[in-house]
């Protein structure tokens, strides 16, 4: 690699002129019998030739010749015919265009014949740098060399038919996802820094030489064009700043930090820059085209991206650290891969487009993604003077473009069906509202509840009906029947008492600020709560599946979080959990994939319920706190990863062994190990 970038910033002047560098010294032989190169080139001449050019045939008789030139550096034989005739031995030449290559340790510029179709030995040539044949040559794949050029002649039987496993100029790159999202590169022993090809056609029709190459540049004789196949952190960005193309997975995985890409590039193609972890500046100038992860895992927080843009991949900035995208166009670029699984990185950036775009951008995929026009106001304020009117505070078009919302006064439970109108709402502010059930909800539920009553009361006397049916038919015996008729009457005394009470009771409404049921469930885009400063319940499923909400502060004063209300919350990974919490429901964690730590020490919860923290597969650290009691499940189901503090001098009831780290209260060695029978506990 050490002449890699001298060859990159060779003129193409240069590189076109080179077959000529030798003209003038060059010694120039017809062989017109195959096997007579010894008669043409006496031996006392043969330690004097440097550069030599051979027309006419050979054969394996004169490769073996070619062994006594000790100080040739540059051979060509392009011209020359292969054949087998008139051999002593059958060393070289195996048939009409198969060759085998002799030792030429000084050798640095090598023509191989235009009718060879299969070389091998390349090895052979020890000090090869610059090597030139034709389109339709194979390579030995056991050969391991590297050239500082390769040249690709047309032949005259150049085949026609394209060749689907190439995609242009990225002939090397498979560019289909494995299951860990990185794309597979096939790398060929033989690696040139420069690729000259005769025409740009070699790149899609059936190039044989093109199976057996790695090329670094690839620069086209016919019309002049220069593209980059693979990157290498020796390279100077200066050498590239003309290319017009870049292949499939170029960059991918190098130490590149900032780059400006050539006007005359129209295409990113797919992984072009994925995983660049320094990459944290592009300009892309005149690029039409972006393809698949062509940007995942690089540190790039900021693009623009230019008006030239017709298409991109929706899956483009997965696993990025894009934070904010300015789109130059009024019009939208084509979406492609948008149903892809890894495409989740649009909900978390800020996306611009320009003024007045807003409707031309409302189309297709676009109508899903939040966006705003630049310089207008996207984060609304609403004081609220009367509870469950907030519906009268938001515009249609305000839901459509708000971004953020601050809150302010009272609100029914009922106010949350129109903040779940604005979709793609991502920062909630709630810290100055007081929120409670509203009497229409109370009065639903008063209904709900005496209507399952009067079910509760017929259920027993058909209960008690049946019973005596069967006692009569002689189905069941006095005691059974005696025993059901009791039952069902206590039942049935138990709900009419309940039901007449109701009925005489008036609806009682709840003045304790609480986060209504499945209040933002599914809120798709929101990333940041603020809740109420006096909140003491979180009801059930309240945040269930809201699947970018990866910050929310819990209140002081919280005491009670219900079942399954930050269930499915992957992007989640820091939480408080206030000193005055009592219960947290069932499920109320599962699947927090990025929860990592778990610090409950200095709540008062007594009880950990069914799966509470289930399949939070990222945790490393579970703190228990002085108040527990009891462990209806295991507290984090990844175990032997997961290290867990307990302050306890006896394992909670249902605690069960484990291969993770416990650590326990210095002296309480005797109470956990009888109990839970556990091998190693650490005392802290």
């Amino acid at each position: 690699m050490k002449h890699i970038l001298k060859v990159l910033l060779v003129s193409m002047a240069l590189i076109a002129a080179s077959n000529l560098m030798y003209s003038q010294t060059t010694t120039t032989v017809l062989n017109k019998r195959a096997g007579k190169l010894s008669k043409a080139i006496k031996k006392k001449d043969v330690l004097k030739i440097t550069m030599l050019k051979i027309t006419g045939e050979m054969n394996s008789d004169d490769f073996a010749y070619l062994t006594e030139f000790k100080n040739l550096e540059y051979l060509d034989f392009k011209d020359v015919k292969l054949t087998t005739a008139y051999e002593k031995q059958r060393q070289y030449v195996t048939s009409e265009s198969t060759l085998k290559l002799p030792i030429l340790n000084k050798v640095e510029k090598l023509h191989l014949p235009i009718s060879c179709t299969y070389i091998s030995r390349l090895n052979n040539v020890s000090n090869l740098k610059a090597l030139s044949l034709s389109d339709i040559c194979n390579f030995d794949d056991k050969d391991s060399i590297h050239l500082q050029q390769i040249f690709v002649a047309k032949s005259n039987s150049t085949s026609s038919r394209y060749n689907s496993n190439y995609d242009h100029y990225g002939f090397y790159a498979n560019e289909t996802p494995n299951s860990k999202n990185t794309p597979e590169i096939q790398t060929h022993k033989l690696t040139v820094d420069t690729l000259i090809l005769a025409e740009e056609n070699f790149l899609q029709v059936w190039c044989k030489p093109l199976k057996y190459i790695t090329p670094y540049l690839i620069i086209i004789n016919d019309n002049k064009k220069k593209y980059l196949n693979r990157w290498s952190d020796h390279f100077d960005l200066q050498s590239i700043k003309d290319i017009n193309g870049i292949a499939p997975a170029a960059f991918a995985g190098s130490n590149i930090a900032t780059i400006t890409i050539s006007p005359h590039v129209k295409r990113i193609p797919d992984y072009c820059f994925f995983d660049c972890k320094n990459l944290k500046e592009i300009n892309l100038t005149s690029v039409e085209y972006i393809g698949n992860y062509a940007f995942s895992n690089t540190a790039i927080k900021s693009m623009v991206i230019p008006a030239s843009l017709k298409r991109m991949s929706y899956a483009a900035f997965s696993n990025s650290s894009m934070q904010r995208i300015e789109f130059l166009s009024p019009y939208p670029p084509t979406l492609e891969n948008v149903k892809s699984y890894f495409a989740t990185s649009w909900e978390r950036m800020d996306i611009i487009i320009p003024q007045n775009s807003y409707s031309t951008f409302r189309i297709g995929k676009w109508k899903e993604i939040p966006f705003s026009e630049k310089g207008e106001k996207t984060h609304f304020i609403f004081n609220v003077k009367e509870p469950g009117t907030l519906q009268s505070y938001i515009s249609k078009e305000q839901m459509e473009r708000g971004d953020s919302l601050t809150i302010i006064g009272h609100l029914y439970d009922t106010d949350f069906e129109t903040i779940k109108l604005c979709k793609k709402i991502r920062f909630i502010d709630l810290s100055q509202a007081h929120i409670t059930i509203s009497p229409k909800t109370a009065q639903e539920k008063k209904e709900k509840d005496e209507a399952l009553l009067k079910l509760l009361s017929g259920v027993s006397k058909l209960a008690a009906q049946e019973s005596a049916k069967k006692y009569k038919e002689g189905k069941t015996n006095l005691k059974g029947h005696l025993q059901t008729g009791i039952t069902a009457e206590a039942i049935d005394i138990v709900a009419q008492e309940a039901l007449e009470k109701s009925k005489q009771s008036s609806i009682q409404v709840e003045t304790k600020c609480i986060l209504p049921n499945y209040s933002l469930k599914n809120m798709f885009f929101l990333q940041e709560v603020k809740l109420p400063q006096h909140l003491s319940e979180i009801k059930e499923g309240a945040f269930i599946s809201c699947r970018n909400l990866q910050k929310i502060v819990l209140p002081s004063n919280l005491k009670i979080i219900e079942s399954y209300t930050f269930s499915n919350c992957v992007s989640l990974n820091n939480i408080n959990f206030p000193s005055n919490l009592e219960t947290i429901g069932k499920y109320a964690f599962n699947k927090c994939i990025a929860l990592e730590i778990v610090d409950l020490s200095n709540t008062k919860i007594q009880t950990i319920e069914e799966g509470t923290f289930s399949d939070c597969t990222s945790a490393t650290i579970f703190k228990a706190p002085a108040t527990l009691i009891t462990l209806k499940s295991y507290p984090i189901s990844q175990t032997g990863r997961c290290k867990y503090y307990f302050k306890s001098m006896e394992p909670p009831i249902g605690f069960r062994a484990t291969d993770s780290d416990i650590y326990i209260p210095k002296g309480s060695q005797a109470g956990w190990q009888t109990r839970s029978r556990l091998n190693v506990l650490i005392e802290e």
